[in-house]
Formats: structure tokens, sequence, C-alpha cells
């Protein structure tokens, strides 16, 4: 728990774009919880796309959907590192 790196997956995500491009992007984590290694890719079928892992490789952290122009999932807490003035680039939403 607390600040957490993780790596962008794949290239030219949505979320990625938001941080300017970035390889990672440190965000706090506070809880245990994680998407289920069995389902991982029952959901890639369904549309999903995982873009975004911890540094093993092994837990999703950015999910986001493909098809969609915002529709983006995260397992950290943007909300915690967001100022007044200064938000998340993930609450402003605005990327090239």
């Amino acid at each position: 728990m607390g600040s957490r790196r993780t790596y962008f997956k794949v290239p030219d995500c949505k979320y990625a774009k938001l941080y300017g491009d970035a390889n990672f992007v440190d965000e706090r984590h506070r809880h245990r919880y994680e998407v289920n290694p069995d389902m991982i890719s029952k959901l890639e079928a369904a549309g999903l796309s995982f873009v975004g892992r911890d540094e093993t490789g092994r837990r999703m952290e950015i999910v986001e959907l493909p098809s969609h122009p915002y529709f983006i999932g995260v397992q950290f807490h943007p909300e915690f590192k967001s100022r007044p003035g200064k938000p998340s680039a993930l609450f402003s939403g605005s990327y090239p």
C-alpha cells in the first residue's frame, strides 16, 4: 500500500497519453484488491484491455475499453495526489 509504480504495457493507450506518453505512473494504493487472474483472458476477449500492470507484471492496475472514447478504470486512488487547481490527469481527461 502507499505509492507504487504502474507500468504502461500497451503503446498509445489513453491513460499514458494523459501523462504525456510516459512509460509509468506513480500513484497511491489503499487496498488489497486485484483482478482475478482466471478472468483476465475472458475480460480481454470481451474487449477490455489491461494497459497498466505492477512492477511484477502480474497485477492488473489500469484497464481501458478501446472502443469507447474515455472508458478507463484504475486500481489506485488518483484523488489522493490531486490538489485544488491541480487535479490528477485522469480527472482532467484531456489528451491529444
